[in-house]
């Protein structure tokens, strides 16, 4: 710093303080973010690394931290509307002829479509 110089410090709270969550933490809320861009109309289709990261308020670079390539990412989804019941999400990815899509049980399968039929 030289003579003449003034240091200027901020206003109080112009700062904004981020709080590290931990993996378990984080992957929740990766999932959550995940089943709600899915659970809209075309859905399957809007699952990106950049959308699930705004939702999330984080970075591309942490969502691929814990999915390394969009496959993984929609292998995860799948698998969570699977277990999780979201019937409208499996029906999003039967239409989108994703592979394992087609090995479901044909009782799942119709559920699936006719809850994109109703919507």
């Amino acid at each position: 710093m030289t003579a003449g110089m003034l240091l200027s410090l901020p206003a109080k709270g112009v700062f904004k303080m981020h709080i590290r969550m931990t993996y378990d933490a984080r992957k929740a809320q990766i999932d959550g973010a995940l089943v709600n861009i899915a659970n809209k109309p075309g859905g399957w289709t809007a699952i990106s690394f950049q959308n699930i990261a705004s939702k999330c308020d984080c970075t591309h670079a942490n969502i691929t931290r814990y999915y390394r390539s969009a496959v993984k990412l929609r292998k995860h989804l799948f698998d969570l509307a699977v277990k999780g019941g979201h019937m409208h999400i499996v029906g999003q990815a039967i239409a989108a002829g994703y592979p394992a899509a087609s090995k479901l049980a044909p009782t799942v399968r119709r559920a699936a479509i006719e809850s994109l039929i109703e919507a």
